[in-house]
């Protein structure tokens, strides 16, 4: 899971402003007005023309974005990107605005603004997982302490490697069958490492799941 950031300098790079957003189901995000105050030109006859924006990485890890998730600008300065599942950092971008009205006679059709948008995406913490092993535990009636590693296997703190560091336990809950079969009902513990343990009655028989 991720939360993104960005922000952009306006077309004159004068000021700064930060923007939030939520995802869309599939990922991606839209910042409206991150450029502003586009121009086609300082002359009326210019305001016929079409511009576009091209939006080039700077510096900063690509893979935060989906394939074919690079962020792009709308002409109304609105930037749309995806992110990739499970990544987090920073991406820095230039932006070109682009006029159709062409070169001729010393006529300028681009304007540059390094650095003008941050894409920041937040880590945030993702849900832990497990794959059951052996997930029948036959034990003979009366027959006192047991243990069993490799119950809970490939057990993940979450995707991203900045998860390492983050301690992990099991709970154990009854879902049905006979509590009675456990010494003083005390139901199985898992340790971290996918181990249950657990210790029988006497005389009780049956079934707990």
């Amino acid at each position: 899971n991720t939360a993104a950031n960005a922000s952009s300098s306006n077309s004159s790079n004068s000021s700064n402003v930060t923007y939030a957003a939520d995802p869309v189901a599939d990922g991606s995000y839209t910042f409206e007005g991150v450029a502003v105050d586009v121009r086609k030109g300082v002359s009326a006859n210019e305001d016929s023309q079409s511009v576009s924006f091209e939006v080039l990485i700077r510096s900063g890890n690509e893979s935060l974005f989906a394939p074919g998730g690079m962020p792009r600008m709308s002409a109304d300065g609105t930037v749309w990107f995806k992110l990739a599942p499970y990544q987090n950092g920073n991406a820095t971008f230039d932006v070109i605005l682009r006029d159709d009205g062409g070169t001729s006679d010393g006529g300028v059709d681009t304007l540059t603004v390094e650095g003008a948008v941050n894409v920041t995406v937040l880590p945030v913490n993702d849900r832990p997982s497990f794959g059951v092993g052996e997930d029948t535990l036959i034990v003979v009636e009366g027959s006192g302490n047991h243990s069993f590693e490799g119950v809970a296997v490939d057990i993940r703190r979450g995707e991203d490697a900045n998860e390492d560091q983050q301690s992990i336990s099991f709970d154990v809950v009854l879902r049905d069958g006979n509590a009675s079969i456990f010494l003083d009902e005390v139901i199985p513990t898992m340790d971290a490492n996918g181990t249950v343990a657990f210790g029988l009655a006497a005389f009780q028989n049956g079934n707990a799941t």
